[in-house]
C-alpha cells in the first residue's frame, strides 16, 4: 500500500465522544488520522507546509463542530472528503495568488521612471536612498 493511499480506520464511538466535545476523542482523531489525511492532502498540493496547513484547517473545523456531527456519519470517509475538498481549494487559490502577482510584477516592470520617480503603479517598490 502507498503513503498516499493509508487506510484511516477510526473507533465507531469517535464521533459520539467528539459530539460531547471529549478532548480525549480529538487527540486519538488526530493521532489515528493525520498521517493518511497528510499523504492525501501532500499528494494533491505537492507541498508538505500547505498539506498541514490543509488538514491543520480541516482538524480545527472538526473540532469546532464536533457537536454537529450526525452521529451516523462515517468519519474517516468525511475527514478524506473534507481535506481533499480542502486542499484542492488551497491549490486554486495558490495559483491565483501567483497569477496575481505574476500579473502585478509584469505590470509594474512595464512601467517606466520618469524624472527619477517612478509611476504611481511602482511606488510600493521604490524606496530614496
Amino acid at each position: 500500500m502507498t503513503r498516499s493511499s493509508r487506510r484511516i480506520v477510526l473507533s465507531g464511538s469517535l464521533v459520539v465522544r467528539l459530539r460531547a466535545q471529549d478532548e480525549e476523542a480529538f487527540r486519538e482523531l488526530y493521532d489515528e488520522a493525520w498521517d493518511g489525511l497528510l499523504a492525501i492532502a501532500a499528494a494533491i498540493v505537492q507541498s508538505r507546509d500547505l498539506a498541514e496547513e490543509v488538514v491543520q484547517g480541516v482538524m480545527f473545523r472538526v473540532w469546532q463542530r464536533g457537536d454537529t456531527v450526525d452521529p451516523h456519519t462515517n468519519l474517516a470517509d468525511y475527514l478524506v472528503s473534507a481535506v481533499r475538498n480542502a486542499s484542492l481549494a488551497a491549490l486554486r487559490d495558490d495559483t491565483r495568488l501567483r497569477q496575481r502577482h505574476d500579473g502585478l510584477a509584469a505590470e509594474t516592470q512595464m512601467h517606466e521612471w520618469r524624472g527619477g520617480k517612478p509611476t504611481a503603479h511602482a511606488t510600493l517598490e521604490w524606496e530614496e536612498e
